[in-house]
Formats: structure tokens, sequence, C-alpha cells
């Protein structure tokens, strides 16, 4: 279960005196006691506040099997951060809703401080995250969308609605959850693999540099359909212009990256012609042979295959064990690959001649890589 999560509890609890004094000393785990000792089932204790109050009803009503993962998505402010610690301590310790894994993740630039980074950064870090672990978990998922900003709400009804996760919604005075229907209209996705060259350039050189000058893609920018401009911005910054790619733009993509993963078309990949693939590496990112020895990096890819060529693009000394990320870039594929010696970054270019064969071969290595690495 995704859950959003708002701070509408830290107002129940600051009407509360013995609570507001709790959390004015910061003794999140004393509030979630608290809370775990209220007579009542959780989903009827008004006190306790929409996060919790929705989950408990879900679970309740048998719209998950079981508790196994919960994820909560709070803002980058004071009150996101306490209501994440609170929320965490609840549904680890809840004998009824006792969830195996409970994960509360921070999502960068939602904050109401600053509107331009609540819109450049945390609408997109939201739909980022929620789809990622969607697709980690795709077909056992549910999103909790009660709690948090409106923006939020709609965005996670937006991303749930694409990837065809249901949607679940409490408001304060019905007595359970409802699942939000269906928006009366469908998505055009094969825009996504029409266009796919800027979203791509874009989506790469943020990733990279943070910025993406607009001079380099506007002759592609000008080409397109006016309903895909809508799914971009362009700002002026330092007597520069830069576009990305909007909140809204995102979550057509992610969207789109599930439908083609979910499609069951007979779309073969032809082998290469040579026996190994061709590796390359480069003397400035020489670091990467050790990371690239103890994984056996080379000689997984060289199970593949559609792949005929794989080129070190980079190599970062980062510590982060974030696992294996594939997309796509032009006709290539970029793989990313994060362990805790650090990040290595490949270009994989492959036997697919059409969007559609790019796609599956970049579904393909992504599973394939994710359960090797």
């Amino acid at each position: 279960m995704i859950c959003t999560v708002g701070a509408s509890t830290i107002g129940n609890i600051k009407r509360n005196e013995l609570l507001n004094a709790l959390y004015e000393k910061e003794k999140y785990e004393e509030i979630a006691k608290n809370f775990l000792n209220q007579p009542g089932q959780p989903q009827d204790i008004q006190l306790l506040g929409a996060e919790i109050n929705s989950v408990a009803s879900i679970v309740d009503l048998g719209h998950i099997d079981e508790t196994k993962n919960i994820y909560f998505l709070h803002s980058q402010t004071p009150e996101g951060h306490s209501m994440a610690k609170i929320l965490k301590y609840y549904f680890t310790n809840s004998p009824s809703l006792n969830f195996k894994n409970v994960q509360t993740i921070e999502i960068e630039g939602l904050s109401d401080s600053n509107k331009e980074d609540f819109k450049r950064k945390g609408l997109k870090n939201l739909v980022i995250t929620m789809s990622r672990i969607s697709r980690n978990h795709y077909a056992k998922t549910i999103i909790n969308a009660t709690g948090g900003y409106k923006a939020q709400i709609a965005f996670a009804l937006a991303l749930g609605q694409g990837m065809q996760i249901p949607v679940y919604y409490r408001y304060e005075k019905f007595p359970s959850v409802i699942e939000l229907p269906p928006l009366p209209l469908t998505l055009d996705f094969q825009l996504y693999l029409n266009h796919r060259k800027i979203f791509d350039i874009i989506q790469d050189t943020e990733e990279i540099s943070g910025f993406t000058l607009f001079s380099d893609v506007e002759s592609i920018y000008n080409a397109l359909e006016d309903k895909v401009k809508l799914l971009f911005e362009i700002e002026k910054m330092e007597n520069k212009k830069y576009i990305t790619i909007n909140a809204m733009g995102l979550t057509f993509i992610e969207s789109a990256k599930t439908y083609y993963k979910m499609q069951k078309k007979d779309i073969t990949l032809k082998p290469r012609q040579n026996k190994d693939i061709q590796f390359l590496s480069s003397e400035s990112e020489k670091n990467s042979l050790g990371l690239i020895k103890k994984y056996r990096i080379q000689e997984i890819l060289n199970q593949v295959p559609y792949i005929e060529l794989a080129r070190v693009r980079k190599y970062s000394k980062i510590e982060i064990n974030a696992g294996v990320v594939v997309d796509t870039l032009d006709k290539d594929l970029k793989v990313s690959i994060a362990k805790t010696e650090g990040i290595i970054r490949f270009l994989i270019e492959t036997t697919a001649t059409t969007p559609e064969e790019l796609e599956r071969a970049k579904n393909e290595l992504q599973e394939y890589l994710s359960n090797k690495l």
C-alpha cells in the first residue's frame, strides 16, 4: 500500500493537552503508544487521524490480502517528519495493523514554504516515487490518497488511473474508505513512443546536470503536437531558457511505461550476430573497473542475446545501494547500477529496431539485471 501523508493528525494532537505536551517534547513514540492504547477500532477513532483511519478501513474491508508492505510518502516539512515517526512506530507495533515492512519516504521539494520547489520538484518527485514503488509490486499495489495536500491527492489519483492501480480515499465524514472510480477518458500512449526522443533527452540531462537548455531541444519541441507540448514547462532563468517535463507529463510517461510493460503483443528481439558483446570503458572512468569485476557486470550483460554493445558513461563514488534502473535514451538503453561502492552508468546498444522492441528490451533488461544484481 502506498499512502500519501498529511498533517491533519498534528492538529488532533495539539487539541489534546496530554498529547500536545508529548509533541512539544518530540516524544513521537509515546504519542504512537497512546494511539495504540485508545479503546475501539482504529478506523473509528477520529483522534488517530486520516492516515491511520483510512489504512485501518482498507484492511477491515479486505481491500488488501495481507499487511505486508506499506509506504508512507510524507512532505519535506517538520510536520511531515513528525508524522513519519508516529506512523512508523504505530504500524510496526499495532496488533491488528502490523505491517511486515513499514517505510517512510520523504518527498524532496514537497513543502508549502516554496511554491516553485513544490511545482518543479515536489510533485514530480511524488510521481516518480509512487511509480517506482508500483512497478516493484505491480498488480499487487493500491494507493491510499487520503492524506496530504490536495495536489498530492490529485496526482496520486491521476497516476493510479494511468497505471490501473486502485485508488482509495476517505472523506472525514464517511464511515469508511471508497474506491475512486476510473476517469471517463483514455490516454494515447502511442504519443509516448512517437515523441520519446525529447522525453529521453530531458530526463537524461536532468539526471546528470539538473537542467536542460531549451536550445538543445528547440527544434524537436517546435515540431511537437500542441497536446504534447502541454506536458512541458519552459522557464527563463538568468537570461537563459530551460525546459522541463512537468508533473502531469511525468504522470503520463510513467503510465505509458507501465502500459507497454504489461502488453502481451508478440514482439521478438533478434539475437546479435557476434558471440560476445562489445564492452567499452574509458580511462576517465577507470575507477569503475573494480565494481564491474566484483559484480561480474560484463559477464552478466554478455548473457543477454539482444545486447550488442555496452559502454561505460559515468562512474560516481556515492555510497548508495539503490539497485538497477533501466530506461531508454533515444534508440538505446541507459542502465544505472547503484551499489554501496558507487554508481556506474552504461549506454547499451541493442538489436531493437522499433520503439516497441526497445520498450520490450528495456523491460526485460530491468527484470533480468534486478534479479542478477
